[in-house]
């Protein structure tokens, strides 16, 4: 196989201690990267799902010692479990099965799991231990068909959500329950990329405008937007990650750019991050994570890892199928080890293909 056809990439993303899981974006596997090691292993497979379709999850939560898998175009929730590193899956109800039905992201709240996505009739909740899923009954009707919710976040006993086609934040308040929409301009028909919390302060990201907004749950107000100039017209950003220094990292679609805010400081005041050149500079990025004192991002269709060190200042390069990536432990196809040994990134891929 020529290198050059080999489109592996992650779909998908999670932090556990000094490990980053991720899904990929052909296959139905699981992948677990060690930032210690620069090691790739592939952990599971989801056999409810075809071995190879694209963008099977678009998102992947962290809930008490299980993973759960988003389900964008596959019709299961895929679940993982830590401590037993066993997989199962929760079916998605006969209405969800469409074809144009999709979720794109999700939050967990004690045992339950919220689901938001597109052209998906109302908020739909998975209680994790029952595998019951069902529709998020408040006090407004939230038919959401039309709409595509990109980004969320829980925060205690509310979520915040945010979506592409309104300029709202919407504010679930999941246990007593209430739907609270947050409309901050009415005349504006496009919303926001990402949503990130540090204290009272959201970060929005827009999805059009070149610009970051700062709003305050305590004064129920925006209280300052950040303007950035870049080249990309729409799309400007991929979703945004805030370190425990409170400083927030939004990685700039096409181009090879990182924007830092310094939220707990001086957030009148950005910094652009030069990253290494890299190939397929157009492509945007993915949503970042932050792992082991790094922000850690790649590329959409892009095999390498990209790595930040905000307090050396450093950045680091990982090419994910390299002939020189250390082996897996077992090549994995439809939940079995069909041959023993060890195989690199690069030969399960081949394998699938």
């Amino acid at each position: 196989m020529e290198r050059e056809l080999i489109r592996y990439i992650p779909s998908a993303s999670a932090v556990v201690g000094d490990n980053i899981y991720f899904t990929d974006l052909y296959t139905n596997a699981l992948f677990r990267f060690n930032m210690k090691e620069k090691r790739s292993i592939c952990v599971a497979q989801f056999d409810d799902e075809p071995c190879r379709k694209k963008e099977l999850y678009t998102d992947i939560v962290v809930g008490n010692d299980v993973l759960c898998c988003v389900p964008h175009s596959a019709k299961t929730i895929g679940l993982y479990y830590l401590n037993t590193k066993t997989t199962e899956s929760i079916k998605l109800p006969e209405e969800l099965q469409k074809e144009e039905v999709t979720f794109k992201c999700g939050c967990i709240c004690g045992e339950e799991l919220f689901l938001f996505g597109y052209n998906v009739e109302g908020i739909w909740h998975v209680n994790i231990k029952e595998k019951c899923i069902r529709k998020f009954l408040c006090n407004v009707d939230c038919d959401n068909s039309g709409k595509f919710f990109l980004a969320c976040m829980n925060s205690g006993e509310k979520i915040y959500a945010v979506c592409r086609e309104e300029n709202v934040i919407w504010e679930l308040n999941i246990y007593a329950p209430y739907i609270k929409k947050i409309t901050l301009d009415e005349k504006k028909n496009w919303g926001f990329a990402g949503i990130v919390r540090w204290g009272e302060y959201l970060l929005l990201n827009s999805c059009k405008e070149h610009n970051v907004s700062i709003y305050s749950l305590i004064e129920n107000a925006i209280v300052y937007k950040l303007d950035v100039e870049m080249a990309s017209e729409e799309w400007p950003f991929a979703g945004g990650v805030v370190n425990d220094e409170g400083v927030v990292y939004f990685p700039v679609a096409k181009e090879d750019t990182i924007l830092s805010i310094d939220i707990k400081n001086k957030w009148e005041e950005l910094q652009k991050i030069r990253l290494q050149k890299v190939n397929d500079t157009m492509l945007p990025w993915g949503n970042p994570v932050i792992c082991d004192g790094k922000v850690v991002i790649w590329k959409y269709q892009s095999n390498f890892l990209f790595m930040y060190d905000y307090k050396l200042n450093k950045f680091e390069t990982v090419d994910l199928i390299s002939e020189t990536t250390p082996k897996l432990n077992g090549l994995y196809l439809s939940g079995r080890v069909v041959q023993e040994g060890e195989y690199s990134l690069l030969e399960f891929i081949e394998n699938l293909l």
